[in-house]
C-alpha cells in the first residue's frame, strides 16, 4: 500500500479558513493551530476508538462536512477535522489505516460496560 494522503486539519483560532496536513496516516495524525502561539496535537492512530461525521447544513451546500475522531489518549482525547470534502469517505479511510496501524503494532481495543 502506498503512502496515505494526509487529511486538511483545522488549525484557525478564530474560523478563518487556514488548513495545515495531518502526518502520513500510517503511525498517527497530526494538528496544528494558532497563528502566533503554534499548538500541535499528535494522536497516535492504533488509540483511536470512534468517529463520527457531522454534516451542518450550511457546510452540505458545498459537498463538506466533520470528521471528528475519538481516542483513549488522555492529552487529546479527540480531533476534529472539520469542512473536509467527502467526510464519509474519509472516515472509511481513516478507519482502514487505524486497523493497519493496530495490526502492524499488535494491538487490540477491548471494550467493557460497566
Amino acid at each position: 500500500m502506498g503512502s496515505p494522503p494526509a487529511l486538511a486539519v483545522d488549525s484557525s483560532d478564530n474560523g478563518a479558513p487556514r488548513r495545515e496536513p495531518a502526518a502520513h496516516l500510517d503511525r498517527s495524525a497530526r494538528s496544528a493551530r494558532g497563528i502566533l502561539t503554534r499548538h500541535q496535537d499528535n494522536l497516535e492512530l492504533y488509540r483511536v476508538r470512534d468517529y463520527k461525521v457531522t454534516e451542518p447544513f450550511w457546510l452540505r451546500l458545498f459537498g463538506l462536512g466533520n470528521l471528528v475522531v475519538s481516542s483513549m489518549d488522555v492529552s487529546s482525547p479527540s480531533l476534529e477535522i472539520r469542512a473536509i470534502r467527502d467526510p464519509n469517505g474519509r472516515r472509511e479511510e481513516l478507519r482502514k489505516y487505524v486497523e493497519l496501524c493496530r495490526d502492524k503494532k499488535r494491538v487490540r481495543v477491548t471494550e467493557f460496560e460497566s
